[in-house]
């Protein structure tokens, strides 16, 4: 009984009705609540009753999957599948690399999928610099500079480039560069990057100065 019903029935009784009125409104306010419940319940039990996957069916209504095949059973809309539970677009295992091709068929990390099929991962490019070269004017000629590093894990080839000019790229640890003028003042610049093939960029630059020493005068 809500409060509403509740206040009539008393209005009732405290108005000195008939024990018929009373009674009457006892019952209406029963009739209701039962009515009440009953409609909740049935919301409940036809949200529970539908039917799931391959269950046998008379109406579309009747499946949870909300499609009535022609042989009577619970099945996926056209044009979806049922992936882990839930009916999904066939069209999504073209791209997604959780699903690629199928259910439940993944993709390597890093890989994408494309119309169905794992790509192979990109290739894993080199992270920015952090270290630079050694330098050394000893046991060169003068007018020359002498660049040494150590391998890094990862890298393909090494540039360095004096005041702007990059030399070729080089998979050795070690460029001499000659034929550089001494400088009697200022100096000059260099910066040394790493790079692997099949990766955009290099690396983010380290760069420096330097000197050579000059030639002794004839």
């Amino acid at each position: 009984m809500d409060d509403r019903s509740f206040d009539r029935l008393a209005r009732t009784i405290a108005s000195g009705s008939s024990r018929r009125d009373v009674a009457r409104a006892m019952l209406g306010s029963a009739i209701g609540g039962v009515l009440a419940v009953a409609g909740t319940l049935g919301v409940r039990d036809a949200v529970a009753a539908c039917k799931g996957y391959l269950q046998s069916c008379l109406a579309h209504a009747d499946c949870c999957t909300g499609y009535c095949s022609s042989i009577k059973r619970c099945l996926c809309p056209p044009g979806s599948s049922l992936c882990n539970g839930a009916c999904v677009a066939k069209s999504s295992f073209k791209t997604d690399p959780h699903n690629c091709g199928g259910c439940n068929h993944h993709c390597p990390a890093g890989s994408s999928c494309v119309n169905g099929a794992c790509d192979p991962p990109a290739p894993a490019c080199t992270p920015p610099g952090g270290y630079g070269p050694g330098l050394t004017t000893a046991g060169i000629p003068c007018e020359a500079i002498k660049f040494t590093w150590s391998t890094r894990p990862g890298t393909d080839f090494y540039v360095i480039s004096i005041d702007g000019v990059a030399e070729p790229p080089t998979t050795a640890t070690t460029l001499t560069k000659t034929g550089l003028p001494h400088k009697t003042s200022g100096s000059y610049t260099y910066c040394f990057q790493q790079g692997k093939n099949g990766c955009p960029a290099l690396s983010d630059p380290v760069c420096g100065s330097f000197n050579t020493k000059g030639c002794p005068t004839p």
